[in-house]
C-alpha cells in the first residue's frame, strides 16, 4: 500500500467512501485498547468488531480476553449505544437487527459474568470452574448445548480466555 494512501484512524473521523456512504469512527476500547467501531449514521448501521461481543448462531457473549479494562469496555458499550444503531454487525458470523437490545443485553451480561468471575477469583477457582458456575446463571448458554460439537470445541478455549480476562480485570 502506498503510504500517502494510508490514515492513521482518529476518534470521531468521518470518511467519505463516495455514492453517499460516509463512515464514522469511533475509539472503542475494552476489548483490545486499539479497537475500533464503524458507523454509518444514514443508515444506522455499526459495524462494532468484537466490541459488542461475540455474537454466533444466537449465542451472545462477552470478548473479554485480558488485559481486560471493565470500564473502558462499558463506556465503549455506553458509546455505541447512544449512537442508536438499526443494525450492527459482528466482527463474526453476521449483521443483525435490534443493535441497541443487543448492546445492552452484552452490557447486562458482561456485568453478571464478571461478578461471578471476580467472586471465583478471589475463591482460586479455575477458568473452568467458573465458567461453569456461569452457565448455571447466564440464560444466553442455554445455547451452547445447542451448538454443534466441533464448533463448541472451537469455542471453549476463547470463552476460557473470556474468563481470564475478566478474572484478571482492572
Amino acid at each position: 500500500m502506498p503510504a500517502d494512501r494510508i490514515l492513521i484512524a482518529e476518534d470521531g473521523m468521518k470518511l467519505d467512501m463516495g455514492s453517499g456512504l460516509k463512515l464514522e469512527l469511533y475509539q472503542t476500547p475494552g476489548h483490545a485498547s486499539h479497537h475500533l467501531a464503524v458507523f454509518d449514521r444514514k443508515d444506522r448501521v455499526l459495524l462494532a468488531g468484537d466490541a459488542a461481543g461475540i455474537e454466533m448462531n444466537g449465542f451472545l457473549r462477552p470478548g473479554t480476553p485480558p488485559p481486560f479494562r471493565l470500564q473502558d469496555y462499558l463506556d465503549s458499550l455506553d458509546r455505541m449505544i447512544a449512537l442508536q444503531p438499526r443494525k450492527i454487525g459482528y466482527a463474526h458470523f453476521g449483521c443483525y437487527d435490534n443493535a441497541v437490545a443487543r448492546l445492552q443485553a452484552v452490557r447486562v451480561q458482561t456485568l453478571l459474568w464478571y461478578k461471578i468471575a471476580q467472586i471465583g477469583a478471589k475463591e482460586n477457582r479455575t477458568p473452568e470452574d467458573i465458567f461453569r458456575l456461569i452457565l448455571k446463571e447466564d440464560d444466553y448458554n442455554d445455547k451452547l448445548k445447542a451448538m454443534e460439537k466441533g464448533v463448541y470445541q472451537r469455542e471453549y478455549p476463547l470463552i476460557l480466555n473470556t474468563v481470564r480476562g475478566l478474572m484478571s480485570a482492572q
